[in-house]
């Protein structure tokens, strides 16, 4: 390959990660958004609570505060589906012990629990997008004892095979 179709390659991979960091930074802008509406209406309700309770009814959960309520649910759910559009790009996939796990583990890391196989997904796709995290140790990388692969660095079970690992 020629000096110039590397620098050309190397280019454009430059230009798919710029693109990529502009788009985990405009979900997470519109998260954040999200965020600022749902505070609003939350802020909204507490004055209708307080005004009702100043005028002596004793039904605060009016229908205009049911509006409200309404409001922030779905506001809630868009939210949700950005977090998991952010998880996506981010290489990551959310296990139900709460950790974030790379989106190839077959296991999770912290819980153990086992994933189902994702049939179909673009690797090379999902590589591109990947984050780099920031400040990892640069000391060798601990082994699974079982199947060889390289765990992290606090990692109760292995993520390929899921064999608990011992600290």
């Amino acid at each position: 390959m020629s000096l110039f179709n590397k620098l050309k390659q190397g280019v454009s991979e430059a230009g798919s990660k710029a693109k990529s960091a502009v788009e985990i930074n405009k979900l997470k802008a519109q998260i954040a958004q999200k965020e600022k509406e749902i505070k609003k209406l939350y802020t909204t309700i507490g004055e209708n609570v307080y005004v009702a309770h100043q005028n002596g009814e004793t039904d605060v959960s009016s229908e205009r505060n049911i509006v409200y309520i309404e409001q922030i649910n779905e506001l809630h759910n868009d939210q949700e589906e950005l977090k998991s559009a952010l998880l996506a790009m981010s290489n990551v996939k959310k296990c139900s012990c709460g950790s974030d796990v790379s989106l190839e583990a077959k296991f999770c890391p912290s819980c153990g629990h086992e994933f189902e196989e994702i049939e179909n997904h673009d690797v090379d796709t999902l590589e591109e997008t990947v984050l780099l995290s920031e400040g990892k140790a640069t000391e060798a990388p601990d082994t699974c004892p079982n199947c060889d692969e390289i765990v992290e660095k606090d990692a109760k079970f292995c993520g390929e095979c899921g064999h608990m690992i011992e600290t």
